[in-house]
């Protein structure tokens, strides 16, 4: 959790003085703010610190100040509502696993420990054994739960964009 936190920490301190960003010479054929990294994931060891660069684009809006709010995803004991959502979906059909090896791998290498009225995964084995794809679905779950508000798709708009 204070790795997620120090993140945020992070995108927020790196966004305040960069509201808008002029969009480049060429822009894509999409419009909206992008925020990128060199990383599309990265793990760090708790007591650990990293530097993230992060570089906020803007192609085709209008110089504005943009608002951006970040829900925090819990862990540990309070992931158990994620759990076990996503366990009562699956024996309800209405979440279906896609078939993936590493999906199926990486539930593999998890351990469920009952502590108190919490459940809790952790990894099996420390180090080789991965779990990434596992607590991202519960984070997925953790988001979906919150019912987002649907927002008009880009493909409504352009359509699809063939390469």
């Amino acid at each position: 959790m204070r790795l997620f936190a120090s993140f945020l920490s992070l995108v927020m301190l790196a966004l305040a003085p960069a509201a808008s960003v002029a969009a480049q010479d060429t822009p894509p054929p999409v419009k909206g703010l992008f925020l990128m990294t060199d990383y599309p994931a990265i793990t760090v060891r708790p007591g650990s610190t990293t530097t993230i660069n992060l570089r906020l684009r803007n192609y085709a809006l209008d110089p504005d100040r943009y608002t951006l709010t970040v829900s925090g995803v819990p862990q540990g004991w309070k992931l158990t509502n994620a759990i076990k959502t996503t366990e009562r979906k699956l024996a309800g059909h209405s979440l279906v696993h896609g078939g993936s090896r590493l999906m199926a791998w990486t539930v593999g290498n998890a351990k469920v420990e009952a502590r108190g009225n919490a459940v809790i995964i952790t990894k099996q084995n420390a180090g080789s054994a991965k779990i990434d794809p596992l607590m991202a679905l519960f984070n997925a779950v953790v988001a979906m739960g919150q019912n987002p508000e649907a927002s008009e798709s880009i493909y409504e708009s352009r359509g699809l964009l063939l390469v």
